[in-house]
């Protein structure tokens, strides 16, 4: 799971205290080891039929996705993932298409006709567990519906927008059309993966190659479950919201 991506060297525009913006370089670094290694990408609605019985997984299968749907989706990860020949689902926050950081209509448009997923992120990136059913609908089936309208293809997938998710949200998903729903959970899925709770590995800024790699291969994962436990018990001592703002004072 990726974020943002800073175009130039690392040495230029990443802030090191921002885990989720990375540099070119180091997401281009990381795609030609994906590349060199054999590792094929794969579309979720592939997974989702694997899941189902339906399929078989090509061998190293990965699935690459973007949160949020910011501009250096199409302006730098868009032309280095064609590159390599991979195909990777951006994850929408489908109010702020067309402001300033985030993509346009035309963008959405060139990556979705050209073999880029794109799919819901939300309307506005609230916290779901925060709203009653009517307004978790309202994000849910109106982000699906403008995005539908604006690529002409079917929104099937949800990204959980600030992580926080409840029974209810997964329910509404379901009953909107969504075929599954992924995470920010830490972890690699398999064919007994729940579909509305699809764990991902977030990729953040300063990671190593060596760590990237061992990541893929399930590896190094207990020291990252502990780093999940740790923020999840902060967040539920001090409240979501007290957490991000802390977190953002102390970042800037």
């Amino acid at each position: 799971m990726y974020h943002r991506l800073a175009s130039g060297d690392t040495s230029e525009g990443v802030q090191r205290r921002d885990p989720y913006l990375l540099a070119e370089s180091a997401f281009e670094e990381q795609m030609q080891y994906l590349y060199r290694s054999g590792y094929s990408t794969m579309p979720l609605s592939d997974f989702v039929s694997y899941v189902n019985g339906k399929t078989v997984l090509p061998q190293k299968p990965v699935i690459i996705t973007f949160d949020d749907g910011n501009r250096s989706d199409y302006v730098t990860a868009y032309p280095i993932l064609r590159r390599f020949g991979f195909a990777a689902t951006f994850f929408v926050t489908v109010g702020s298409v067309g402001s300033p950081e985030s993509l346009s209509v035309e963008q959405i448009r060139d990556m979705s006709h050209s073999g880029m997923a794109t799919e819901s992120h939300s309307l506005t990136h609230p916290y779901l567990t925060k709203l009653n059913r009517e307004g978790i609908e309202r994000e849910l089936g109106e982000s699906k519906e403008i995005l539908e309208s604006k690529t002409g293809k079917a929104v099937h997938f949800l990204s959980i927008p600030n992580g926080t998710y409840n029974d209810t949200v997964k329910r509404v998903a379901k009953e909107l059309g969504y075929l599954a729903i992924l995470t920010s959970d830490l972890g690699i899925n398999n064919a007994k993966s729940d579909l509305y709770s699809l764990r991902r590995i977030a990729i953040k800024n300063g990671i190593s190659l060596p760590h990237f790699a061992s990541l893929l291969k399930g590896q190094s994962m207990l020291r990252e479950r502990c780093m999940q436990s740790l923020r999840d018990t902060v967040k539920i001592t001090l409240g979501i919201e007290n957490y991000v703002l802390i977190r953002r004072r102390l970042l800037h």
